[in-house]
């Protein structure tokens, strides 16, 4: 991974909690899953209630198209030109041309519906899991699905060579006992006290004969809402609400960290990262971002897991971890924040990075000609005007607030 301009961000002595920022901002109501393409360009977001599949190209900061599909489109995943999307509320997953959103496959799992689905970007099967903590296993080519005897609620697959499959469980508190087959003591023990049920997160090598439990961590964190490796697959998060607590009976601090953990072995805890309401990895740069509640951005460094400095970007958001990313071929975070009618703030963000020379040439090695600029000017717009049917883009913020330019990020 390229060394970026994030030890820039890093808090220095005297710098402002959160600087106010400027980015673009389109209405959309909340996704029920989205990709971002391996080119950095189109965002595809899943529209249940309308049964659409939207096209953000993420550098003109406009949506390009609707598809609409004969089901309710929720959780997503893409592998290639292949895009895996669940059904909500059904036991089927589709297989549609990522690039127009032609139908190419129906696969019925044959249980329960759909919770969460995820891959390896370029090739393997693809995993889905159920209501139930129940993992089928999708073969691509053949339009199949087998039930594994593995479990879990959020899914990941090792980025690197697919050779891994981490699952998920945020238990409820009247559960005691989980089984997991194969595993060497046969199950997981739920403990809980005043701070909740702790969640728990295993990992299962895959070969021919299916996921095969390897490790587990029993105490990954309270309130855990997803799971999120490191893009050098060696870091794997549990975000969650109410953070890593120590075990029960232990007195010894927590909640407001989330734990990173080896993927090697799940036991090993190997830092602590600053909590937030959900967080990404930029694909190319030493670069990470936390979404705190929909209203400010906060940069940290992927490998030392040092928080950086933190950015205004709404007065008020939604706090439910949906969706952010890099998008814009790696030039800027986006970012849902709510779809609230009354309030002009809440919606999909566009904000650009501010951008060295050496980050431009690191991004343009992998993604091409980039965008003209990755940042606006302190204290004047460089927007353009907004099409027909767009809501205007937010204006920059004046240098008075942003506390005058020099400071890099944005």
């Amino acid at each position: 991974m390229y060394r970026s301009v994030l030890a820039l961000l890093l808090i220095v002595p005297g710098a402002r909690a959160a600087d106010p920022i400027a980015g673009k901002m389109l209405p959309l109501p909340a996704p029920g899953g989205w990709v971002m393409t391996p080119d950095g360009v189109t965002l595809i977001v899943s529209q249940p209630d309308k049964g659409e599949l939207a096209y953000f190209d993420t550098v003109t900061e406009r949506q390009v198209k609707r598809v609409s599909v004969d089901f309710k489109p929720s959780v997503m995943a893409i592998q290639g030109d292949t895009l895996f999307v669940g059904a909500k509320g059904a036991s089927t997953v589709y297989t549609l041309e990522a690039k127009t959103g032609k139908q190419k496959k129906e696969i019925d799992l044959g249980g329960d519906a759909v919770a969460h689905i995820a891959c390896h970007p370029t090739k393997g099967l693809v995993y889905a899991s159920t209501a139930t903590y129940k993992i089928y296993a999708v073969d691509p080519a053949a339009g199949t699905a087998t039930k594994t005897k593995a479990i879990g609620h959020f899914l990941a697959v090792d980025p690197i060579n697919g050779s891994a499959l981490f699952t998920g469980v945020q238990p409820p508190n009247d559960q005691g006992e989980i089984l997991i087959q194969d595993f060497p003591d046969g199950r997981v023990k739920i403990t809980f006290d005043r701070w909740g049920a702790r969640a728990f997160i295993v990992k299962y090598a895959l070969d021919d004969k299916g996921p095969k439990p390897v490790s587990v961590q029993w105490n990954a964190a309270v309130s855990g809402h997803g799971l999120t490796i490191s893009p050098d697959g060696k870091k794997i998060f549990m975000p969650s609400g109410g953070g890593w607590r120590p075990p029960v009976g232990v007195n010894t601090g927590g909640g407001g960290e989330w734990a990173a953990f080896s993927t090697e072995k799940l036991t090993g805890r190997v830092g602590e990262l600053t909590g937030g309401t959900n967080m990404a990895f930029h694909p190319v740069l030493n670069l990470g971002v936390l979404n705190q509640a929909g209203r400010d951005i906060q940069f940290f460094n992927p490998r030392s897991l040092i928080t950086g400095k933190a950015f205004s970007f709404s007065p008020g958001g939604d706090a439910r971890p949906l969706l952010v990313t890099f998008g814009g071929k790696g030039t800027k975070i986006v970012l849902w924040n709510g779809d609230n009618p009354a309030s002009a703030t809440e919606g999909l963000h566009f904000l650009p990075l501010e951008l060295t020379a050496a980050d431009r040439t690191a991004l343009e090695k992998v993604y091409g000609k980039l965008p003209a600029t990755g940042s606006r000017p302190t204290g004047s717009s460089t927007a353009q005007a907004p099409k027909k049917g767009e809501p205007a883009p937010k204006k920059a913020m004046p240098a008075s607030l942003t506390g005058g330019p020099g400071f890099p990020g944005f």
